[in-house]
């Protein structure tokens, strides 16, 4: 487990980026470095989405994922038979639990 307090508040140095990506699956580390679109698979058929992870962080024993959530979009087409989960306001900052996060994936095309 991570040693708290684990905090990035900017862009992961090197060593850093190679903590992540022992620590975390493929998307935390890709969440953080773009600037996107994301969808997070969450319980219940719900996508959270997203367009950055903005910091990690640990705190009694949970690791947060402190996001920046998409504004509503275009996204039901993509993803039919799911909920979409957009930020309902022009306040888009959220923290989600890493562990409920079942999936993650790209939502935009390159």
């Amino acid at each position: 487990m991570l040693e708290p307090p684990l905090i990035y508040e900017e862009i992961p140095s090197a060593e850093e980026h190679e903590e992540i990506a022992k620590q975390f699956p493929w998307f935390v580390f890709r969440m953080m470095m773009d600037n996107w679109t994301f969808g997070l698979l969450v319980a219940g058929d719900v996508v959270i989405v997203i367009e950055r992870i903005d910091h990690i962080r640990e705190h009694g024993g949970i690791v947060w994922l402190d996001v920046t959530m998409r504004p509503k979009g275009d996204f039901e087409d993509r993803l039919p038979g799911f909920k979409l989960m957009c930020s309902p306001t022009d306040r888009t900052a959220a923290s989600i639990r890493a562990d409920a996060v079942i999936a993650a994936f790209e939502l935009a095309d390159t």
